[in-house]
């Protein structure tokens, strides 16, 4: 009982104190956005006879937050009324919501509280925030949808994603209108709950599979061309490659001999009884000056101060890749001495028959060693540096690095025309000047740095085109000096053919200059004569007959066509709708899979691991089928009937769940890839004959490839030229603007069109002129119209368009 009265004296003594001191808040806010500057009014009554002095605290709380707005310091008269104004500011990192907004007043003994319920309305920074996540989430989500556009599942992200949308796009016009918080804050917990939700689908779905299916939806898309363009392409490719034939046929001499033996047979066959132990002797020392010149310039490029030159051309041409300046690119070229290995290499393999102080073998290997090391230096410098750029900057494509990534047969001819440049600027005593014009020409150094960037930003496209470039420019490169120089070292049999030539006499000039030509002429057909003759009949016509040479002639011809019609072939295949025709074999194991699944229901039992424990199941499966094949391939290469049987069974069952794991069944480029990778390793590894000369079809493989990559290029440049010829003539725009206003209802001049090409498929936006009060009228394109109009194009034009219209309104 003492206590208990104790207790209630105290509330008494402090009720009695509080009546002292009045507290009152006016204009309390009831909606604030985050960012807002606020003003209340506070109303403080001091009826006690000495001055009061305390401290008016504006706070906010709510979602787990406490926040004190504003302290200010107050001093009441004695029996008086005072009125404060507060001002104090929302904090802009608020969450969006209610909150309770707290009015303190501290002052001695007396300590008083007012609150008011406060909604914060989302504000312009909340909506950036939103939007930045959205659009990183429908990046992935058009991703995800074009690699699994039947997914049901990807279908119901796509309708959730739309009605977010529309959701954001009415928060956004009340946010800028400042108009129905409420709405605002409904709509703004909605969109953030639906992001929240897409997200975790997304993560959901996005998986090691679909990484790898849009890997191959990459590759599929690279390896696409359009119907008519492709058919036109590989019939003029085939064509030109009939006369590729003939040239390299002509040209056999220079690369199917040693060189002493192709000089001996020339000069033989040009004239009869020529001194032999003479023209040795000068052929002997023009190739030796040859060597010696070459195996100088190979020495300098591994010295050090050709590395470090090396080193700072990689790091140059990597920067300016990066940050696309061609003045960067042209300066790494003219640093780099990296081609004069290979040139030095390509005479050593051309005089690798001359027996001198200088070994035209170790001349070979020694460029190839110093050019490979060289490359690869350019390349991890390349890669260091990108990756050091990239922790700062974001990398991205350039339209240097785009230039490298397809090489095509221009780049070929280009690299051809630059080794001979090459080569002949390092035999010729003088020729320093003409080497560097034709290190600008050849450029090694950029497409090597364009591989180490493309590995740094982890994009096989660039990496896998610009690795291509650099091999042909390196095999062009090799070819060309090869050949040049057998041409240079010849100069001792050109000049034995036309030291015959006597000065021309006759009574005018016009007569001796025609009598001249004439010599000259006689002399050329002689030569054309002898070397046609080695060419197509063998340099030991003589000794081994018609006969002989004739297979020998055969055989020339099928090695030389060999890798050609397959690389034409298989370019043809794989890049055609020829190529349908692989995905078929997986649909129906889709199908199957799909019943099974169907009937035991492991989708539903394992829920968010079903992706995971798919791609497992296959990844097991591949690898074990493919440990099978390692142990049955050589006892199958042996004979044993059983073990083919079985890695028949292996390797198909190898094909469908690699294939799976690629989406075969969705990209038939990829599983015409596939196929052939596969059936072409299991015929080498299976045949005896074929696994013993396994070395010569390795690099009958490598040429095919290096061939079928820039012949594959070469189709998507002719594509793009081809459609832009196309869509840029006259007649064409005429043809779509006539379709168009015909279904319009309109006049031909009344309608303008602009054709763009993306993904393959022909954009054309037709804009409509049309007056106000025409507008108001029945020539409105109605969707159907549209479609109509849409159908019509593709048929007359044979592509595959999207038309798109706008009207363009003209005052009547």
């Amino acid at each position: 009982m003492t206590l208990g009265l104790l207790v209630l004296l105290m509330i008494s003594a402090t009720l009695a104190n509080c009546a002292d001191v009045t507290f009152m808040v006016y204009d309390m806010p009831k909606e604030v956005t985050a960012g807002d500057n606020v003003t209340i009014r506070v109303e403080l009554g001091n009826q006690r006879p000495e001055e009061v002095k305390g401290i008016v605290r504006v706070a906010l709380s709510g979602y787990g937050t406490f926040r004190v707005l504003t302290d200010e310091g107050v001093s009441l008269s004695p029996n008086s009324v005072n009125m404060f104004k507060v001002k104090f500011t929302i904090p802009e990192d608020l969450v969006p919501g209610y909150y309770r907004l707290r009015v303190y007043f501290m002052g001695g003994d007396f300590n008083r509280t007012l609150s008011s319920e406060v909604l914060v309305a989302p504000s312009v920074k909340d909506l950036a925030e939103l939007s930045i996540r959205l659009s990183k989430l429908d990046s992935v989500i058009n991703e995800v949808a074009r690699v699994l556009s039947e997914d049901p599942e990807v279908q119901e992200m796509l309708h959730e994603r739309d009605s977010t949308a529309e959701s954001f796009k009415e928060l956004v016009n009340l946010v800028l209108s400042k108009r129905n918080a409420s709405r605002a804050l409904s709509l703004y917990e909605s969109v953030k709950m639906s992001i929240n939700n897409l997200e975790n689908k997304v993560n959901e779905v996005y998986d090691i599979k679909l990484v790898l299916w849009s890997m191959s939806e990459e590759v599929d898309a690279s390896l696409r061309l359009s119907k008519g363009v492709s058919v036109e392409f590989w019939a003029k490719v085939l064509s030109a490659s009939v006369w590729i034939l003939i040239i390299l046929l002509i040209m056999f001499p220079l690369y199917s001999t040693g060189y002493m033996s192709l000089a001996l047979a020339l000069a033989s066959e040009i004239r009869e009884g020529v001194e032999e132990e003479a023209l040795i002797d000068e052929i002997k020392e023009k190739s030796s000056s040859m060597l010696v010149r070459a195996f100088n310039e190979m020495r300098e490029v591994s010295t050090t101060r050709a590395m470090i030159m090396i080193a700072l051309a990689g790091a140059l041409a990597s920067v300016g890749l990066m940050a696309d300046n061609i003045t960067a690119i042209i300066g790494s070229m003219l640093l780099s001495p990296l081609m004069s290995a290979f040139v030095a290499s390509a005479i050593g393999l051309a005089l690798i028959d001359v027996e001198e102080s200088v070994s035209g073998l170790d001349l070979f290997y020694g460029g190839l060693k110093n050019g490979i090391i060289g490359t690869a230096m350019v390349i991890g410098l390349s890669w260091l540096t990108a990756l050091l750029a990239k922790a700062f900057v974001p990398l991205q494509m350039t339209s240097q690095l785009a230039a490298r990534s397809s090489p095509n047969m221009s780049d070929l001819v280009i690299a051809l025309g630059a080794g001979f440049a090459g080569s002949v600027a390092m035999l010729h005593e003088k020729g320093e000047s003409a080497l560097v014009g034709s290190a600008i020409a050849i450029a090694l150094v950029p497409p090597a740095s364009a591989v180490g960037v493309g590995l740094a930003m982890g994009s096989p496209s660039v990496t896998v085109g610009s690795f291509s470039l650099l091999t042909v420019n390196i095999i062009s490169l090799i070819t060309a000096g090869y050949i040049s120089a057998r041409i240079y070292a010849l100069v001792p049999i050109v000049r034995l053919v036309f030291e015959g030539i006597n000065p021309p006499e006759g009574d005018s000039i016009l007569e001796r200059v025609v009598r001249f030509l004439g010599d000259v002429l006689i002399k050329a057909s002689e030569v054309s004569l002898a070397w046609l003759k080695v060419a197509f009949l063998g340099i030991y016509f003589k000794a081994t007959g018609f006969v002989e040479s004739l297979k020998a002639l055969i055989s020339r011809i099928y090695h030389i066509a060999t890798p050609i019609v397959l690389s034409l072939a298989l370019g043809a295949l794989i890049s055609t709708d020829v190529s349908l025709a692989f995905s078929l074999p997986f649909w129906p194991l889709v199908r199957l899979a799909d019943a099974i699944n169907s009937v035991i229901k492991l989708k539903p039992l394992l829920g968010p691991y079903w992706n995971e424990f798919v791609f497992l199941l296959l990844a097991t499966t591949s690898l074990l089928s493919f440990r099978h094949l390692y142990y049955e391939v050589p006892k199958a290469r042996d004979g044993s009937r059983r073990s083919l049987a079985r890695v028949i069974t292996y390797a198909f069952v190898l094909w469908m769940s690699s294939g799976y794991l690629l989406g075969a069944h969705k990209f038939p480029r990829v599983a015409a890839v596939l196929f052939l990778i596969m059936f072409s390793a299991l015929l080498v590894t299976t045949n005896k004959r074929l696994w013993e000369n396994r070395k010569k079809v390795a690099l009958l493989g490598f040429i095919v490839l290096v061939l079928l990559t820039i012949t594959i290029h070469s189709a998507m440049a002719f594509e793009k030229a081809r459609i832009y010829e196309t869509i840029k003539s006259k007649g064409f725009r005429d043809l779509v603007r006539g379709i168009v206003a015909s279904y319009a209802g309109l006049r031909i001049n009344e309608v303008q069109v602009n054709v763009t090409v993306q993904e393959g498929k022909w954009i054309v936006l037709a804009q409509i002129l049309v007056p106000e009060s025409r507008f108001k009228g029945d020539v409105v394109m109605t969707s159907e119209v549209v479609k109509a109009a849409e159908m019509t194009i593709r048929r007359a034009v044979g592509e595959d368009v999207v038309l798109r219209v706008h009207y363009v309104i003209i005052p009547s």
